[in-house]
């Protein structure tokens, strides 16, 4: 009867991992390069309009942007009220780290 009970919990477990995993992966494709992401965005963090190569690039460094988050001048910018219609109009999901 224990194992009945353990079967759901591995592979939960092992769903997780996978996750973990694949986001791992994802980073790792992805050169973290702010400047890269900055200069495609410039014009739409002034203006709130999301341009079509900023929304690839914001596509591109979605698994970037936690480690981004952790400088205070990004964070400001990322959670304007400008750029937050940027990441809306480009269906990215805000970062939640």
């Amino acid at each position: 009867m224990g194992h009945a009970h353990f079967a759901p919990f591995a592979l939960a477990l092992v769903l997780l991992l996978q996750v973990v995993m694949g986001l791992t992966a994802a980073q790792e494709l992805v050169e973290c390069k702010r400047q890269e992401l900055h200069d495609a965005c410039a014009e739409s963090e002034k203006t709130g309009n999301a341009s079509a190569l900023c929304c690839s690039k914001l596509k591109e460094h979605e698994p970037c942007f936690c480690e981004y988050l952790m400088d205070p001048e990004v964070w400001k910018i990322v959670f304007s009220p400008t750029f937050l219609e940027v990441f809306k109009a480009c269906g990215c999901p805000l970062p939640m780290c």
